[in-house]
């Protein structure tokens, strides 16, 4: 109790020190702001390179602030999820690694091909391990397109996924390659973010509630048949309901492909409000229930997808 007791200490000095990082560089963008402004605004004469000194040393000066706000933050999270994540994940799994430094690479979600990864992809979060002898991996991952007209005019970011993506192992390899997608991540996206293959066509299944909320496709529409099973259907629904975010499913391989597109990031620890081990204690209990409702929902420690 002594050691938690000091690591709480320990974990509420670096949240503090994260919260007045960023109150003051809020504070300082706005200063600045008013100070450039009055430059530019004054009516005496500004020279040239007066203005443009003064605009390279705003520039700089705010472009080190989210460097040195994400070095603290760093800090904050590692400790966080040290001291209070890993013990809620110890209770639930096996874990073989739970970093917050890194997560599943880009080019593991690349090989799936049904989803564009974006010029910025950005993951973090890595936990890996066994839930009832099934393997998983899970992390936070965006995925979005910065693209700029110029070089120092940037348009806004499309971001095609934000949230939480995990992949489980089976004991047998899939036939097919079938990818399913909920409606709503369709209609957010329009279709703009798919990077499905060639040979990859819509298939569509006789239940009337699964079609009217997922999109399905496949390389092969025979084999599709037998991984989509009426139980699945079923299941896919009751998650679908459970689960906030839009829901992308791929079964490839011996793997299954679950993105949750949720637009925030998972065991994430309070900063502008004290640590109450309680109530962020829950808050990762949710968390960790989305990983473990995959498995249980969708029974992938049965072998009732794949036949010999």
């Amino acid at each position: 109790m002594l050691r938690l007791a000091e690591d709480l200490e320990k974990l509420d000095k670096l949240r503090r020190q994260t919260r007045n990082s960023i109150i003051f560089a809020g504070f300082f963008i706005l200063v600045m702001t008013f100070c450039m402004w009055k430059l530019m605004s004054t009516e005496s004469p500004v020279s040239v390179p007066l203005y443009y000194s003064s605009f390279f040393i705003f520039a700089s000066l705010i472009g080190a602030l989210p460097v040195t706000i994400g070095k603290i933050r760093r800090r904050y999270k590692k400790l966080y999820n040290a001291v209070i994540v890993r013990n809620s994940l110890e209770r639930y799994f096996e874990i073989e690694e739970f970093n917050s430094d890194y997560g599943i690479p880009k080019s593991t979600i690349d090989s799936t091909n049904m989803i564009r990864t974006g010029n910025n992809y950005r993951t973090d979060d890595l936990i890996r391990g066994r839930y009832k002898d099934i393997y998983f991996m899970q992390s936070d991952v965006l995925m979005e397109d910065r693209a700029s007209y110029s070089q120092y005019i940037k348009s806004k970011p499309i971001t095609y996924f934000k949230g939480r993506w995990m992949i489980f192992e089976f004991n047998k390899r899939f036939k097919c390659d079938l990818m399913v997608f909920e409606k709503s991540f369709m209609i957010t996206g329009k279709k703009r973010m798919l990077a499905l293959d060639s040979g990859i066509e819509k298939v569509e299944f006789e239940s009337a509630a699964f079609t009217s909320h997922f999109d399905c496709f496949t390389n092969n529409q025979t084999e599709a048949f037998y991984v989509m099973t009426p139980q699945l259907m079923e299941a896919l629904e009751t998650l679908r309901e459970n689960t906030s975010g839009a829901l992308l499913l791929c079964f490839k391989n011996n793997m299954l492909h679950v993105g949750v597109n949720s637009g925030k990031w998972a065991f994430e620890p309070p900063i502008f409000s004290p640590i109450d081990v309680s109530s962020v204690g829950a808050e990762i209990e949710k968390d960790i229930m989305l990983i473990t409702q995959f498995v249980d929902g969708l029974k992938l420690n049965e072998k009732v997808y794949i036949n010999d």
